[in-house]
């Protein structure tokens, strides 16, 4: 949960530059911490990952129809989420 609100935060700070999307990095925590429960709990749910990733690529295609991002805008924005939650998991397990 803090590493969305702090994945959150970077939009905030860097759509005052450039405007990527805050809704494909919400999607973008939520596949990392998938990847970090997966990893967690020593599982393949496969199902579950190929279902969070469409669902990440529908909503990207959806943000881009709709003229509100580009495609780096956007795919910079799920990068940031997946990167942010899985730094922070990865920061967690060795402290």
């Amino acid at each position: 949960m803090w590493a969305c609100s702090f994945a959150l935060i970077m939009v905030t700070i860097i759509n005052f530059w450039w405007k990527i999307s805050a809704h494909t990095c919400s999607l973008g925590c939520l596949t990392g911490g998938v990847f970090c429960w997966i990893h967690y709990c020593a599982t393949n749910p496969i199902t579950f990952i190929i279902f969070v990733i469409l669902l990440g690529g529908v909503l990207q295609w959806a943000r881009i129809y709709l003229k509100a991002h580009t495609l780096s805008q956007s795919l910079v924005g799920y990068l940031l989420g997946v990167i942010t939650v899985v730094v922070c998991y990865i920061g967690a397990v060795i402290i």
